[in-house]
């Protein structure tokens, strides 16, 4: 046993040594042991300080590349850089033609509007990048949030990583930075600055050459007569202006979490889009299209005239029908749809887009739908939604922290002022307050132990419960839940690890020759238990939630019990509980192999460079305490087997948590447990300012 003792220390204190590197600053990992560790390996038999001094070894040594936890959004800006200053022109001089665009040549790529948009025609990328001017460019607020966008996810990453216990909930963190990118990428695709052009909309058209069955090609004008004959079967045959709604956004972290769901509504989303637009797209990318060909192969539209008359106009009326009809259908979206919070993701993105597009081509609107879209973020109703799963304790929806801040963001991004940002930032302030629950543990316990002749001799019960509550919060383990208390710090001492428990009763019966003595438990107290380990799942997967306990001991042995007393002999009637033995004696093989494993996935971690980002060391500080727990809990579960596990369902709407209780009674050789009631119960209980 004291060969698995020591082997367990020195693991620990491994762990511990782990820990103290990730606060370094050098991007190098320490290679000579700690002092301390020297000493502790001077007290293992020999055989042992060679395996020891191996692990050691392994676990300061290599380097190895890690992931980046922030992706970098490129900018959607493309700027256009002028040689000399910019010369607007009178309508007068505005007699150069640019594709679509009327103004002033630059260059022969390169024009200005008479509106003071620089337009250029990047031929290479099929690319039109349009700068408007800054002081009259009704996104400007929006372009230069661009810029800010960085820097805001690093303030809300410094800001969440200045939090006690900070690194804990690291999972929750990384997923509102996941959201940050997300909506940061719509954005900057709605407000991008750049046209994409679409493929000439050329083909290759059989035609019989005369006295002969050879094919070939259409001619410049040929080709030009076809594409102007599928404008006007598009014109001719136009659909009606139905409308669908779009995908509804799930706000819980089961959604979030689900890998398949996000995909699927993704999918979605992209072919409700396409769908929205099928018709209208078609005639703009045969219009731009038909426009490009035109420039390219006839030099100007009056060609393009002579040879398919009717062209221009039913290019004109193709544009006009592109916007006129999006403005319809965006209107519809609004009005039926525009105060579902679930939609309105959709429909901000799809009015901002198709606004800027039109700001881009040039063309003048009496519309601005996209500032009719972004209104829809003052109403009530997201609010309204969130104070109504919050009356239905509905934490699965609730604690998606990263969706309230994804909302903040998409606020800001938008333009918005203090009004909308500050209740925003009130809401998320009430969440985490309400974030707090009261643990309360109670064990009732009833064993008695037969003598040689198989008779009963010893009888005791005991009663043992949490001194005071114990408050705790939900926190995210990735895709899960567990359940942390509030008001300690991890990163100081073992604190975390305990809860204070109290014996408030018990009799210790005792056979004589003539009849049963009593005696009332008089020893210590107080006794600690370690936290129980909580996995909870609020998805609905029919798998049970679970909360692990493992058997408690004294704060101090002071008060040894006697076969006439009732003190500290409790403990081991305690162990009787919490256990239905499957193995007995110490297995010391299993222990030092568990060592060995634990050391090969601690040589991983450590033999990483420190991160240099704040999140990168969140991460890494998450994982180490999650390698951590993992090694101690290998050497527990074959030093100490006396452990109960509570099945329970987490109740998602309901202000009781867990309320649930195991019964360990069982019979051996050795002992009977009548009884071995273990309760445990979690009731909400926010903090009130």
């Amino acid at each position: 046993m004291k060969k698995i003792t020591c082997l367990f220390i020195l693991i620990f204190c491994i762990s511990l040594q782990m820990m103290a590197q990730v606060k370094k600053t050098t991007a190098k990992p320490a290679t000579p042991p700690m002092p301390d560790m020297e000493k502790m390996l001077k007290d293992l038999p020999a055989d042992q300080q060679a395996m020891a001094k191996e692990m050691l070894k392994n676990g300061t040594s290599g380097s190895s590349n890690k992931e980046e936890v922030v992706t970098k959004t490129p900018s959607p800006i493309i700027k256009i850089h002028l040689k000399q200053p910019l010369q607007v022109p009178t309508q007068a001089q505005a007699k150069d033609h640019l594709l679509w665009y009327k103004g002033k040549k630059i260059n022969d790529s390169m024009l200005v509007t008479t509106k003071a948009m620089v337009v250029l025609y990047s031929k290479r990328r099929s690319m039109v990048i349009a700068q408007p001017l800054e002081e009259t460019d009704s996104f400007r607020i929006m372009v230069k949030n661009v810029s800010k966008q960085a820097k805001m996810t690093e303030d809300y990453i410094n800001k969440a990583a200045a939090k006690k216990n900070s690194f804990i909930d690291y999972p929750l963190i990384q997923m509102t930075v996941d959201k940050f990118q997300e909506i940061d990428e719509l954005f900057n695709n709605a407000i991008k600055n750049t046209i994409d052009l679409p493929e000439i909309p050329t083909s290759k058209v059989p035609a019989k050459s005369k006295g002969s069955d050879i094919n070939e090609d259409y001619t410049p004008e040929q080709s030009l007569k076809e594409m102007h004959n599928r404008l006007k079967q598009l014109l001719q045959n136009e659909p009606d202006m139905h409308v669908d709604p779009p995908p509804k956004e799930n706000f819980s972290i089961s959604y979030q979490c689900d890998e398949n769901a996000k995909g699927k509504y993704l999918d979605e989303v992209k072919k409700w889009a396409e769908d929205f637009h099928e018709y209208e797209y078609s005639l703009m990318r045969l219009s731009l299209g038909i426009e490009r060909y035109i420039q390219l192969t006839f030099g100007n539209d009056a060609v393009a005239e002579s040879i398919s008359p009717g062209i221009t106009e039913d290019m004109k009326k193709a544009f006009d029908r592109f916007f006129s009809r999006l403005d319809e259908k965006i209107k519809q979206l609004i009005s039926r749809y525009g105060k579902n919070i679930f939609m309105q993701k959709c429909i901000i993105t799809t009015a901002v887009g198709l606004e800027r597009q039109k700001q881009l081509m040039g063309l003048e609107t009496e519309t601005d739908l996209a500032k009719d879209a972004i209104e829809l973020m003052k109403g009530p109703e997201f609010e309204n939604y969130i104070n109504e799963q919050i009356n239905k304790k509905n934490w699965d929806v609730i604690l998606n922290y990263s969706m309230i801040l994804g909302r903040n963001r998409t606020a800001q991004l938008m333009g918005f002022e203090n009004g909308l940002i500050d209740r925003l930032s009130g809401l998320y302030d009430r969440i985490t307050k309400l974030n707090r629950f009261a643990l309360t543990v109670d064990i009732d316990f009833n064993v008695q132990f037969p003598d040689e002749d198989g008779k009963v001799d010893l009888k005791a019960n005991g009663t043992i419960q949490t001194t005071d509550k114990v408050y705790v919060c939900l926190a995210s383990t990735a895709c899960k839940w567990t359940l942390r208390q509030t008001e300690v710090d991890y990163g100081k001492g073992k604190a975390a690890a305990y809860i204070a428990m109290q014996v408030t009763g018990g009799i210790k019966s005792v056979k004589t020759e003539k009849s049963w003595e009593d005696f009332p438990y008089s020893g210590s107290k107080n006794m600690l238990m370690y936290f129980p380990v909580f996995r909870i799942d609020f998805s609905d997967n029919n798998e049970q939630d679970t909360a692990t306990l493992e058997a408690l001991q004294y704060v101090s042995l002071d008060d040894q019990s006697t076969e006439m007393s009732y003190k500290s002999d409790l403990l081991g009637y305690l162990n009787d509980v919490f256990v239905v033995p499957s193995k007995t004696g110490a297995n010391e093989k299993e222990a030092e192999d568990i060592g060995k494993k634990m050391m090969n996935k601690f040589s991983v971690l450590t033999s990483m460079p420190n991160s240099a980002t704040t999140l990168g060391k969140l991460k890494d500080e998450y994982l180490l305490m999650q390698q951590k727990q993992e090694a101690e809990k290998g050497i527990a579960d074959v030093v100490n087997t006396a452990k109960a596990v509570i099945l329970f369902n987490a109740q998602n709407n309901s202000s009781i948590l867990v309320d649930d209780k195991v019964d360990t009674k069982h019979k051996t050789e050795q002992v009977e447990v009548l009884k071995g009631i273990i309760k445990i119960k979690v009731v909400h209980d926010p903090i009130t300012d």
